[in-house]
């Protein structure tokens, strides 16, 4: 054979050692050259990387065909070299030069070691070992060069998705979550492996596991993985992956049955008494809870995003609104006027929900913002909302009931142009006189009602004419009085048409004017 394995270590990348081992997996890429007078039709990375399991490193594979293989064996002038290094050396040297790097490991591959696989081809392996923990989670890659005395240097360099790209940590985790279709490592190896990468399944090294099939060879190999720590991802957790809460108000926490771990930023979200809370800051924060089950502790990350409370502008309006009429005669109602502005953004005000605060002898209303008069009065009433983070802005308007007052309307008994005249001829009484009054006909089937609500008959007297309406009112003390007209079906009592007047004050002024 031409020579011995050589090293060739340089600049600061942290290796004890580099040795050429006896198989691997790595990235496949075909490379056509040419190199003393031979013609090369096959000289490619393997995809993936594997371990070493003698001593702890990494291993990677390059695949050649016969007469590449015989071409480097059997010419002085043709070597063979595997260039390892951080990927980042690589990603900088934009020219493909990769010989030249300051920065890299050089493994002098000898040719005794190139080996003919299950599939016919011939291949070789280049591997770095005992790794300072500092340099576990680096990425490395590797490319293979063919080298001659007399010509350009040849890459097999790694094809678009990177497969020769791993660090240690992750190619030791694959060989210990690996299923059994997958094979990476037999079971009597698992041992082994462990043993000999024993950084494996500490918190700072945790097992990393994705997915289902992943997680069920760690529950069948129980007492393989029993007092090692395992990471779960999102689809395998044992708690909801993601969770949004509020900066302030009710809804800036969430229960959480978990056992706690750490924060990423407690200024952002934390865990107290049960409950991911609000760290007073929004923004993004990791949290990391934690469950043991069959001696293996199993780890989970929750992210959280904490979000702004939303800016609310709340508006209430005063209103009047009149009493309602005795004797369901037509009930007056008014909807209670506010608006919304979320973020801005102007929101339905069907989501202003309204309340009586006061006044509930005065008046009534719905939660839809319906306000009924019941009697003469002032009566506040609070509009509120509830944003999503459960924070209510509220605020308080008036509402001014007149009562009683004209209630009902009706397109067939004309009201326009009626006065009201009143006549004072002594302190305890007076003549209340409405002038053109249209009074539909009475007929057979209609009969007229006028009533003096709360107005002893024995204190008033009605003048009815055919476009004239005279109330005279003698000591009347009870303001809430009002007078009832209306056309309504004999049998049936079904009204048909009507108006309701009047409230007069302590000095017999009239105080509220038609509708």
């Amino acid at each position: 054979m031409k020579r011995n394995l050589k090293f060739n270590l340089t600049s600061i990348l942290c290796f004890i050692a580099i040795m050429c081992a006896i198989f691997g997996m790595g990235l496949t890429v075909t490379n056509n050259m040419a190199s003393a007078n031979e013609q090369v039709t096959t000289f490619a990375m393997e995809t993936g990387v594997n371990l070493k399991k003698t001593a702890t490193g990494m291993r990677f594979k390059v695949k050649m065909d016969d007469q590449t293989a015989k071409n480097i064996q059997d010419n002085e002038s043709v070597t063979l070299k595997f260039l390892i290094g951080p990927k980042v050396f690589f990603d900088a040297q934009t020219d493909g030069d990769y010989l030249n790097m300051t920065q890299k490991i050089v493994v002098n591959v000898d040719e005794a070691k190139i080996y003919t696989g299950a599939d016919g081809y011939k291949y070789a392996n280049g591997c770095v070992y005992d790794m300072k923990s500092e340099n576990l989670k680096i990425d490395y890659t590797a490319i293979a060069v063919i080298e001659t005395a007399d010509g350009e240097p040849q890459y097999a360099t790694p094809a678009a998705d990177n497969g020769t790209v791993r660090n240690m940590y992750s190619v030791v985790n694959s060989a210990l979550v690996a299923t059994e279709a997958e094979k990476m490592l037999e079971n009597d190896e698992i041992t082994e492996v462990l043993s000999t990468y024993s950084f494996m399944g500490t918190e700072d090294y945790p097992i990393n596991v994705n997915t289902a099939a992943e997680k069920q060879v760690v529950e069948q190999r129980e007492a393989l993985f029993s007092g090692k720590t395992v990471k779960l991802a999102d689809e395998v957790g044992f708690a909801d992956s993601s969770v949004e809460i509020y900066k302030e108000g009710p809804n800036a926490e969430k229960a959480f049955d978990a056992e706690f771990v750490e924060s990423s930023n407690s200024s952002v979200a934390d865990y107290v008494g049960g409950k991911i809370i609000s760290g007073g800051e929004s923004g993004n924060a990791t949290l990391t809870f934690k469950k043991v089950e069959n001696g293996i502790t199993y780890l989970q990350n929750v992210a959280v995003t904490v979000k702004a409370n939303p800016v609310v502008q709340l508006t209430a309006e005063d209103i009047e609104v009149d009493n309602v009429a005795l004797e369901g005669f037509y009930s007056k109602t008014k909807t209670a006027k506010g608006t919304l502005y979320v973020d801005t953004v102007e929101t339905s005000v069907s989501k202003i929900k309204w309340s009586l605060k006061s006044g509930e002898e005065f008046a009534s209303i719905t939660e839809a913002g319906i306000v009924t008069g019941l009697k003469k009065g002032t009566a506040v009433i609070t509009a509120s909302y509830t944003d999503d983070s459960g924070v209510t802005t509220a605020v308080d308007s008036n509402v001014t009931i007149n009562a009683p007052a004209y209630y009902g309307q009706h397109a067939n008994y004309a009201h326009d142009g009626i006065v009201a005249e009143i006549n004072r001829s002594s302190a305890n009484l007076a003549t209340v006189v409405f002038n053109n009054v249209t009074v539909p006909a009475v007929g057979s089937d209609n009969e007229q009602i006028i009533r003096l609500q709360n107005i002893p008959a024995t204190n008033g007297s009605i003048n009815n004419g055919p476009e004239l309406l005279q109330i005279t009112l003698q000591d009347t003390e009870d303001l809430d009085n009002y007078i009832m007209i209306c056309i309504r079906h004999a049998s049936t009592k079904a009204v048909r048409t009507g108006v309701r007047l009047g409230s007069w004050d302590a000095n017999y002024n009239y105080v509220r004017e038609w509708l």
